[in-house]
């Protein structure tokens, strides 16, 4: 995936302990589809992943390389965890085309919270900001409940709270 941040709400050295927390950066992936890598973009991103990678408690099979070009996944694996919960998604985005799907910050905040990212004050505003109907809602409310990770606490913004939950 390709992620566009701010540095005054998330620093690049954050994204990246969030990266590595939540997948398996040590196993080899079985094909290069698949593989875990970071494509940085200039010298100091290089040289914060490579402090990154040093301090982790395991050996990273992450590939580290320049990034060069952007190449988007299939269509079935965008916005996977949204199209699979099959009535928010039809009841939000029906009528939409997958390009209109996959470039929605909508669809990309609700894909996060199904999977149980995000802060709960948050998805609160952007659920009353959105005016969805009361059961669809509720039912991303429940699904975002029922996955919510506890942050750990090793991905802090500068004001010492946690980043991604």
């Amino acid at each position: 995936m390709e992620i566009d941040f701010d540095e005054k709400i998330i620093t690049y050295s954050q994204l990246l302990k969030m990266f590595f927390k939540q997948h398996s950066y040590h196993s080899k992936s079985y094909s290069r589809q698949y593989m875990s890598a970071i494509f940085f973009h200039n010298s100091e991103q290089e040289s914060a992943a490579k402090k990154v990678i040093k301090k982790l408690p395991k050996k990273a099979a992450t590939l580290l390389q320049k990034y060069d070009i952007f190449y988007w996944a299939e269509d079935y694996h965008q916005k996977y965890l949204l199209k699979n919960n099959t009535k928010i998604f039809n009841s939000v985005f029906k009528g939409k085309t997958n390009k209109q799907i996959v470039n929605s910050t909508v669809a990309s905040k609700l894909n996060g919270y199904l999977s149980g990212k995000g802060n709960k004050d948050v998805l609160l505003a952007d659920l009353k900001e959105w005016k969805f109907n009361k059961s669809i809602e509720d039912g991303i409310l429940a699904k975002f409940e029922r996955k919510t990770t506890n942050c750990s606490g090793d991905v802090e913004g500068d004001d010492g709270k946690c980043t991604i939950c």
